[in-house]
Order: structure tokens, then C-alpha cells, then sequence
């Protein structure tokens, strides 16, 4: 059952265009060089929607928005608080309109501003 919450997981985050990977992070910069290593590394390209999501606003609650944007982006907290101070700011690239939708949801009910816009070619 932990497997599928996993894939759930990685599968979220490569909607949202973040980097995905399953190997160890022991700081080396990279995955062991034994075989099982090479073997549990997944690389997925960055998303093929259409949408982007952009905060346009933290409004009044900003722990709440950055605890959101960590959740949909999978970024560390200097990374997801940098990116919640930078408005606007485009918080997940390359997205179907359903999940932008949905990560957009999920930050207006932290309290921010977003939206779903068209992504630039």
C-alpha cells in the first residue's frame, strides 16, 4: 500500500514540474553508483500540460501558502519561501487545466491569490 501513496507522490510532483527522484540524498549530489541505485533513480520530463500556475498574492496567511507551495512543488523552505516572496511568481509549469486548477484551490484556501493561465511557448 506505501507503494502507491509513493507513485501517488512522484506522479504529483512531475505534474508540477518538479524534479523527481528516489534515490538516496545523502548531499553527494547524485545517486550511488551500485546497480539497485541506478536502477531506483527516476527521471521524468518537465510537465506537457498546457497551464501554468501563477500566485499573484499570499494575502494575509503566508506560513499557510508557503506550506502549499512546498506541498504541490515539492521544494525545500527556503526554495517555496523565496518563490512565495517573489510574486508573482509561476508555482507549478507545464500542467493539465484539472491539476492547475487544483493546486490553484489549494493555495486561494491557504489565503493566496493564483491562477490558471496559458503556458508561453
Amino acid at each position: 500500500m506505501r507503494t502507491a501513496w509513493v507513485l501517488i507522490a512522484v506522479l504529483m510532483l512531475a505534474a508540477c514540474g518538479a524534479p523527481v527522484s528516489t534515490g538516496p540524498n545523502d548531499g553527494s549530489g547524485g545517486p550511488e553508483e551500485s546497480p539497485e541505485a541506478k536502477e531506483m533513480t527516476v527521471h521524468l520530463p518537465e510537465g506537457t500540460g498546457d497551464f501554468d500556475v501563477v500566485l499573484q498574492d499570499t494575502g494575509d496567511r503566508a506560513i499557510a501558502v508557503i506550506k502549499e507551495v512546498r506541498a504541490a512543488t515539492g521544494l525545500g523552505l527556503k526554495d517555496a519561501k523565496d518563490l512565495v516572496d517573489g510574486v508573482p511568481s509561476t508555482i507549478c509549469k507545464g500542467v493539465d487545466r484539472e491539476q492547475g486548477q487544483d493546486v490553484c484551490r489549494r493555495l486561494e484556501e491557504a489565503g493566496a491569490t493564483a491562477e490558471v493561465v496559458p503556458r508561453e511557448q
